[in-house]
C-alpha cells in the first residue's frame, strides 16, 4: 500500500508535492476507510480534484514514470530520456535535479515501511536510496543501499550484499539506468520481492491506457467469481451485456475475441442470449467500461494500487460512488487495494462515506507550477459531503478561472480598421 509519494521538477511539478494516504489522526469518523496494521492508519481510497492543465494528469504521469523507470530503466537505455521532463517555465531548473520518492507497505506480513527514491540530471541518475523501517516499537530506518553518481553503499538488509561489490568491479551501472532495475536484472531477492509483491501490482489506468490495452480475457474467464462480479457491475453501468467469452476461432482475424452477449428477439418473439464481436459492436464507452471494470475488479481481488486519471470521463458519477464504496468496504476489499482517482467531477465531494483526508486538490500557483495539497489543511470544516457547492464556488481553489469574458466579442469578431 502507498503511504506517501512525493514528485519535483517534473512538467507541471516545479517544487516537490507530496500526497499522503496516511489517515489524519484528528478525524474519527468512517473508520471502515482506513486500514490500521500496528500504529499506522492508511487511507483505502483517495480522491484528487482540479481544473483542466491544473497538472492532475501531471501527477498520474509522474507515478507512472516512476514505476516504469524503476522497473525499465536497465534494460531500456534511453527510458530516462525519453520518460523525464523537467519543469519547463522556469531555467534554473534545469540545473536542478527531478525528485521522485514513493514510502510503501510491501502487505500485512512483511511488517516494514520501505521509502525508495531517486533523483534525476541531464538523463543521469545522481542520487538513489532505498530504507527499510520495521514495524516494531522503537526500530529506526535503516538503509539497504545508498547511491551517490557512481559510489555505491549498503546495509544489512540488502540480501546478498557481495552484489554491489560485483557491480562496482565489474562496473555493470550505468549513469542513466537505476540500481534498483539493475538489481531486479541480477535477481536480487528483495527487489525482486518488492517488483513482485508490491509494483507489478500497481496499475496506472488513464483514458489513453484503456483505449489501447484490452485486460486479457482468458484471467476473467478462468476465475468464475470475478466474471460473476463483472456482469453484476456491467448489468449496474446499463450496457445491455448479458454475457461474455473468448472467441479463440475468430474467421476475420489470427487473435483471440472477446463475444459479448445481448437479448434478443427470434421470430417467434422469443427472447435469447445471442454473443456479438464487442470491438465492433459495442460502443466506445462500454468498451472503456469493460476495461476498466477488468482492471478494477483484479485490483480488488489481488490487492495492490490502482490509479484512473479522468475517472469522471470514463464512469457515471453513480457508479464512480459504487467503486469508492467497493474500496472503502472492508468485508469486500480484502487485501487492502488502493484506489486513487484523479477527477474534476464534483459529485463526490457530496459523498457521505468520503472523509476529509481522502481529498486532495491540484491547481497552478502564479509562476504557473502545480501545488498539490488536502481537504483536511481547512481545519474550519467538519465533513466532506457538503463540499460540493463550495468547491465549484472556488472556495478550496483548483477549479478553473474563468475571469471577464465581456471581451470575448470584441476580439473574436475584431476586424482591421
Amino acid at each position: 500500500m502507498i503511504l506517501e509519494f512525493s514528485v519535483g521538477n517534473f512538467r507541471s511539478f516545479k517544487e516537490i508535492c507530496t500526497f499522503s494516504a496516511l489517515a489524519d489522526t484528528r478525524l474519527k469518523s468512517l473508520k471502515e476507510n482506513i486500514y490500521k496494521i500496528d500504529k499506522l492508519s492508511i487511507l483505502r481510497t483517495s480522491v484528487i480534484y482540479g481544473p483542466n492543465a491544473g497538472g492532475k494528469s501531471n501527477f498520474a504521469l509522474a507515478y507512472y514514470t516512476m514505476l516504469n523507470l524503476l522497473k525499465l530503466s536497465f534494460k531500456e537505455e534511453k527510458s530516462i530520456a525519453n520518460l523525464v521532463e523537467n519543469f519547463a517555465l522556469d531555467n534554473t531548473m534545469l540545473k536542478k535535479p527531478t525528485y521522485f520518492e514513493l514510502k510503501f507497505l510491501l502487505d500485512s506480513e512483511d511488517r516494514a515501511v520501505y521509502r525508495l527514491g531517486f533523483e534525476i540530471m541531464n538523463n543521469k541518475v545522481t542520487k538513489e536510496w532505498l530504507y527499510r523501517k520495521s514495524m516494531t516499537p522503537k526500530s529506526r530506518e535503516i538503509p539497504v543501499y545508498i547511491r551517490e553518481g557512481q559510489e555505491l553503499s549498503h546495509g544489512n538488509a540488502l540480501p546478498g550484499s557481495g552484489v554491489i561489490t560485483t557491480i562496482d568491479k565489474q562496473s555493470l551501472l550505468r549513469e542513466n539506468s537505476l540500481l534498483f532495475s539493475l538489481l531486479d536484472s541480477l535477481n536480487n531477492p528483495l527487489i525482486q520481492d518488492i517488483n513482485h509483491r508490491f509494483l507489478s501490482i500497481n496499475i496506472s489506468a488513464s483514458a489513453l491506457f484503456l483505449s489501447k490495452n484490452a485486460l486479457i480475457p482468458e484471467s476473467i474467464i478462468e476465475d468464475q467469481a470475478i466474471k460473476k462480479a463483472y456482469l453484476y457491475l456491467l448489468r449496474k453501468a446499463d450496457t445491455g451485456i448479458e454475457d461474455f467469452k473468448l472467441d479463440k476461432n475468430d474467421p476475420f482475424t489470427d487473435k483471440e475475441q472477446v463475444l459479448t452477449a445481448h437479448t434478443v428477439l427470434n421470430s417467434n418473439k422469443e427472447k435469447k442470449l445471442k454473443y456479438f464481436p464487442m470491438q465492433r459492436m459495442e460502443s466506445r464507452g462500454t468498451l472503456k467500461i469493460f476495461n476498466l471494470l477488468g482492471v478494477i475488479l483484479t485490483t480488488l481481488k489481488k490487492g495492490g494500487v490502482l490509479l484512473i486519471d479522468e475517472i469522471d470521463t470514463q464512469l457515471h458519477p453513480h457508479l464512480t460512488r459504487l467503486l469508492f464504496d467497493l474500496f472503502n468496504d472492508p468485508s469486500i476489499n480484502l487485501n487492502n487495494a488502493q484506489l486513487i482517482a484523479i477527477t474534476h467531477e464534483h459529485s463526490l465531494l457530496n459523498h457521505p462515506n468520503i472523509r476529509k483526508d481522502q481529498v486532495w486538490f491540484v491547481q497552478k500557483n502564479k509562476e504557473m507550477a502545480s501545488e498539490l495539497y488536502s481537504l483536511a489543511d481547512f481545519q474550519e470544516e467538519r465533513s466532506v459531503h457538503t463540499f460540493g457547492k463550495r468547491y465549484l464556488a472556488g472556495q478550496y481553489g483548483a477549479v478553473p478561472s474563468i475571469g471577464d469574458i465581456n471581451f470575448l466579442n470584441e476580439y473574436l469578431f475584431e476586424t482591421d480598421k
